[in-house]
């Protein structure tokens, strides 16, 4: 990450008298000025603060950054095993987010006298919890989430104020005996563990308790009624267990309670009616269980306080209950994924307060309430998936809050009023009062944005796959207090900017007409979904005024010309133009929308021109212009077929046209002869020409292998390979005389030098890399053992990183391989030979009109359209960590390439053959498994489905821990 982000604040407590201060200072530099040279080892290009500290200095505390109470190193990418000593009076310790490994008892206990909050989230850490912070008496704030610690809890953990240690592997039962009665904990969180057998009843020891989280574990019994005597509890999540459906009465007691989540439990039957007494309670998540009947008998419609109840995912059924429309303090109702059936009553109109109203697929009927236009505070209105007729209310143009709209898959008809142009034109009153409640987080459940999140269309499937429920709440918090969570563009430019942003979903559905005029105003909206209806006339121009990511107009009758100004919408990753009757030339500066990853303008057949043969519109194959007999397209995309014909049909063309293969196998053949003979003759008259500084084996080389897709009129530049000696280089740069430099840079200096026929050339020298290249070691199992394999996987990972995330523009190496990867003495990997590597700029690709990099490692992608992006290096890296893998070579002579093998074994979830895993290897079977998994993640076909180079390194480093932590 670059220097100047790493920012943090060094504090020391000074405890001792006056006459013990200059030693204690003395001592807490010393510790310092080591624990730089640690920092400055994992992060040799950039350096951050510490690399000021001044060991003349009298005293830390007037370095930069220091301060004398708090040490934070969030966020820093540090990895290596937690080796802190020596600062006795630190109180604080912030070292989340980093890459931290191996068990925390290691360091932990010996900077912990003084210390009161510590926050070790987010790392590696492995080992035994219950080891980890015995002896650390003034302890009150522990965080210890999203690690790999395992055993139990031990006595002792009651003192502090705070414990945290969701997402880990804890896997045991809770005793109840490490709750003792003087239990001081006041928040509590357990979450997303494999903990079973019952909840102990001894947690109401602890009657300070204001948060209980033992969500996404197995617990199993009954509610305990204990929990009623904790007269603070504010939160408790139960959900995600498999807990039987009795409530006990004592809930009633807490008088505090807040949230109750008893979500994803299994609990059937009739909603029990103790939920209609819990008048306290302001969020009741109750979905995803197995509720029948309906809410009447409930209760639950009595709770005048709840301002967001979850009921999805069940098995209610009856009609809407028009008794909702009284709870007046509602602003989230998520009643989707039941049996509802019946009209949308009108009397929701009248809920001021409501932000979010889901009741999609049920089995609704009848017309859109037009009092639903009175709901001004209107966020999310997801009504698809129902069979809902009519047209469109035009008085929805009144929701002026209302920024994410989902009518998909209904029966609903006539034109789309031009009065919905103007929804969302002031969603900030909304997002205002969300960012004054602490509750909006907590509620943020994965089921409820799985159904907000259009997971078939990127950015959104990239979300969608990261989900957990700590990012949920993440997320939903973002996203309701009215920030973004991606980048869109601002009209017609290519600035890009962080902010919120809709979508208006209206497919499959028999809307009819024109596409109002006023959509181009609606900028707040980046998807926009009209496919499957019977919409009519022109597209409007001025919907390139949109911020759009997302253009789906595909099955519908649209006619006239596709507008030009589509080709402002720089962000635009997925349109879908198809099955309409577009007419006229196609636009050709599409092909400037390097965001574009899927597109489709097939079935339009009055469209005409043509494809260009380079640049994006040239990536897409040939099922993205069927049905276009107009549309002229580049020969290579015309002759691409589909490979995924079924067995059946092989076989039975296979008889039928024997013959012809035989007959055009022999003509390949003769053909095949004939251009061979003319090449060795070529040759023979070209090698006569060739400058005598050339090697041997480079003048007997052809000159005619450039890419089968150069234009005739492309110059190509050819460099020829010069063989020097060390006299040689010394005669040309001085004895490497320092009047020869003219420059300095990360990969080495530059000497300018005179050759003896005279050509002036800069030359390049390296560090020695004593280690050699990995392309020596790498296919050797027994010399290069396990352990070295992962490190140097990580080492390359990190340089990857670097280029694509740390570099702005981000630079594409283009040539990643097992040749370019030099070892040092240490065994510590260095990427090399950056001679192919191209900066890209801010649309992501470059195109090349050659093909670079190495048979075996070159993205397909590359090798059909030139273009080169980080995905590209990916695949590269994914091939790369299958030769690590197996110790086969990416290409060795064989029936199939390593990554077509890798593939098969992979996908059967066959076990990796014995001969692999041979002595060197033979302890990391396990992992060889996991590297090999990730390798296939790395070289799928479509590039938009390839891991960055951040997740490829955060998986590794996963490897990585379980490997030394097993």
């Amino acid at each position: 990450m670059p220097a100047q982000n790493l920012v943090f604040v060094v504090f020391f407590v000074l405890v001792a008298g006056r006459g013990a201060v200059g030693d204690l200072l003395d001592t807490d530099k010393e510790v310092l000025l080591s624990f730089r040279l640690f920092l400055e080892h994992g992060n040799k290009v950039n350096q951050g603060d510490y690399n000021q500290w001044d060991r003349q200095a009298q005293s830390p505390c007037n370095w930069q950054g220091i301060s004398c109470s708090v040490l934070n190193l969030s966020h820093n990418m540090i990895d290596g095993e937690l080796k802190l000593t020596g600062l006795d009076s630190l109180e604080v310790l912030d070292l989340s987010v980093n890459r931290l490994s191996g068990e925390i008892s290691v360091g932990f206990p010996m900077i912990c006298n003084s210390l009161v909050v510590a926050n070790l989230s987010a790392n590696n850490f492995t080992g035994e919890i219950g080891r980890s912070i015995d002896g650390c008496m003034k302890l009150e704030y522990m965080d210890l989430s999203t690690n790999f610690l395992t055993g139990n809890l031990w006595f002792g953990f009651h003192v502090f104020k705070e414990f945290t240690v969701c997402e880990n592997r804890l896997n045991n039962t809770l005793p109840g005996w490490i709750f003792p009665e003087n239990c001081s904990l006041e928040s509590l969180d357990l979450s997303e563990n494999a903990l079973i057998g019952e909840i102990p009843k001894e947690i109401s020891n602890c009657k300070s308790l204001t948060t209980l989280n033992l969500w996404g574990n197995f617990f199993s019994g009954k509610v305990p009624g204990e929990l009623g005597s904790l007269p603070n509890l504010q939160k408790l999540f139960l959900g995600n267990n498999s807990l039987t459906n009795e409530i006990p009465e004592s809930l009633l007691d807490l008088r505090n309670l807040k949230f109750l989540d008893l979500s994803r439990n299994h609990m059937g039957g009739d909603i029990p009616e103790i939920f209609g007494r819990l008048t306290q309670v302001r969020t009741l998540l109750l979905h995803s269980n197995e509720y029948t009947g309906g809410l009447l008998s409930s209760g639950i419609l009595r709770l005048q306080n709840v301002s967001t109840l979850d009921l999805s995912y069940n098995n209610l059924s009856g009609l809407l209950p028009v008794e909702i429309s009284q709870m007046a303090s509602l602003k989230f109702l998520f009643l989707a994924c039941n049996q509802f059936y019946g009209s949308i009553p009108s009397e929701y109109g009248n809920m001021q307060r409501l932000q979010a109203l889901d009741v999609s697929n049920n089995q609704l009927t009848g017309s859109i309430p037009p009092s639903l236009g009175q709901l001004t505070n209107l966020l999310w209105l997801m009504l698809g998936n129902n069979s809902l007729t009519g047209g469109i209310p035009p008085e929805l143009g009144n929701c002026s809050s209302l920024l994410w709209l989902n009518f998909q898959n209904n029966q609903l008809s006539g034109p789309i009023p031009p009065e919905l142009a103007n929804i969302g034109k002031n969603a900030t009153p909304s997002f205002v009062l969300n960012r004054e409640d602490d509750l909006i987080a907590d509620s943020g459940e994965c089921s409820t944005l799985r159904r907000w999140i259009p997971a078939d269309y990127q950015p959104f499937t990239f979300v969608y796959t990261l989900l957990n429920m700590k990012k949920c709440r993440s997320l939903w918090d973002i996203l309701l207090k009215g920030y973004g969570i991606f980048s869109i563009c601002l009209p017609e430019s290519n600035v890009r900017v962080q902010k919120i942003s809709g979508y208006i979903q209206l497919s499959e559905n028999r809307l009819s007409g024109q596409i109002p005029p006023g959509i181009g105003n609606m900028d707040d909206y980046s998807m926009l979904h009209l496919g499957g209806n019977e919409l009519s006339g022109t597209l409007p121009d001025n919907i390139g005024q949109m911020a759009l990511v997302v253009l789906n107009v595909s099955q519908n009758k649209f006619s006239g010309g596709v507008p030009m100004q589509l080709g402002n919408l720089k962000c635009l990753r997925n349109l879908d133009l198809s099955y309409n009757n577009f007419s006229g030339t196609f636009p050709t500066n599409l092909n400037n929308l390097t965001d574009l990853s899927s597109f489709n303008v097939s079935y339009n057949p009055y469209i005409s021109g043509y494809i260009p043969d380079t640049g994006q519109l040239a990536t897409f194959e040939i099922w993205s212009f069927l049905g276009d007999p107009l549309l002229r397209l580049p020969s290579f995309i015309k002759n691409s077929t589909n490979s995924s014909s079924t067995t059946s049909n092989r076989r039975t063309t296979q008889p039928k046209w024997g013959a012809l293969f035989v007959f055009i196998f022999i003509s390949f053949a003769f053909m095949v002869c004939g251009i061979m003979t003319l090449i060795v003759c070529l040759a023979t008259k070209a090698t006569e020409n060739q400058p005598n500084f050339l090697l041997p084996e480079i003048k007997s080389r052809s000159y005619g292998d450039s890419s089968p897709w150069l234009s005739d009129t492309v110059k190509v530049i050819r460099l020829d390979k010069t063989a020097f000696t060390h006299a040689d280089i010394l005669t040309a740069t001085g004895n490497f005389s320092n009047d020869r430099i003219v420059g300095r840079g990360g990969y080495g200096t530059v000497y300018r030098g005179v050759l003896p026929d005279g050509r002036v050339i800069a030359l390049l020298v390296y560090e020695y890399m004593e280690g050699g290249t990995l392309e020596d070691l790498i296919h050797d199992r027994i010399r290069f053992p396990w352990r070295r394999r992962i490190n140097v996987a990580i080492d390359v990972a990190q340089a990857l990183v670097f280029l694509h995330h740390e570099c702005h523009p981000p630079i594409v190496h283009r040539d990643v391989k097992a040749s370019n990867v030099l070892l040092d003495k240490k065994g510590t990997a260095r990427v090399t030979d950056f001679g192919l590597a191209r900066i890209v700029e801010a649309g992501g690709s470059h195109v090349s009109t050659m093909v670079a990099g190495t048979v075996g490692y070159v993205a397909p992608e590359y090798g059909q359209t030139c273009k080169a992006t980080t995905k590209g290096d990916v695949y590269s890296y994914g091939v790369l960590v299958m030769e690590l893998a197996t110790g086969r070579r990416a290409v060795d002579g064989g029936k199939e390439y390593l990554v077509e093998w890798s593939r098969r074994v992979m996908g059967r979830r066959s076990i990796i053959p014995v001969s692999l895993v041979v002595s060197g290897l033979a302890e990391g079977a396990t992992e060889m498994r996991e590297l090999l998994r990730l390798g296939v993640r790395c070289t799928n076909d479509t590039p938009q489905s390839r891991p960055d180079m951040k997740e490829v390194l955060d998986s590794l480093l996963q490897i990585s821990a379980r490997s030394k932590g097993s």
